[in-house]
């Protein structure tokens, strides 16, 4: 008898996301070369970690955040971490461009590109480059999240704004919580 064929098709949906990796079974043995093997095939850090790691997504103190007066986006999760969109839209209004974010982008699945559009209704394109605005209290942010956003990350935006004088306008294909993006991942064998 099997048991848990039903999940297959979740297990595959959860790899194509890349949220499930496979890893291969090594074979340990005793001797030094069989345990020198093994350790090759220990997974290797994922793109996610270095990206945490050069966004500083995860503060490495708690001590920094205060979360009676949060002065960081990172209070949606009580100090612990950043969401990884809010902080590339916070680097790109800051500096005006993805300049800096070379290495960061790398990592990341698709295209980087910035479409500024100026009261005047002059629009540039432009692969990594944005032109000079006018000041951030007159600004309107259009983000929009392709495959749905989480409430944190619509509350992120919203703070960020408060603290840097924007106003963002989010617009997404679809708000998600833990339990819906389970629910869209999982299929029932029947």
């Amino acid at each position: 008898m099997s048991e848990g064929y039903e999940y297959m098709l979740t297990f595959f949906n959860l790899k194509k996301l890349g949220l499930l990796f496979e890893q291969e079974a090594s074979i340990v043995s005793s001797k030094p070369l069989g345990k020198m093997a093994a350790m090759a095939t220990l997974p290797k850090k994922s793109s996610f970690q270095a990206v945490c790691r050069k966004l500083n997504l995860i503060p490495r103190s708690s001590d920094e955040i205060d979360l009676r007066k949060p002065t960081d986006m990172s209070y949606v999760f009580s100090g612990a971490y950043t969401p990884l969109s809010c902080k590339l839209i916070d680097h790109v209004l800051s500096k005006e461009s993805f300049t800096g974010l070379e290495e960061v982008t790398k990592y990341l699945p698709g295209e980087c590109f910035c479409n500024i559009e100026s009261k005047s209704g002059h629009t540039r394109l432009g692969k990594r480059q944005a032109p000079h605005l006018e000041p951030p209290s007159t600004r309107v942010i259009l983000v929009y999240f392709l495959g749905g956003c989480t409430y944190t990350e619509i509350t992120a935006l919203r703070f960020l704004g408060k603290l840097k004088g924007y106003s963002f306008l989010i617009a997404t294909t679809s708000v998600l919580n833990g339990n819906k993006l389970v629910e869209l991942v999982t299929e029932n064998v029947t």
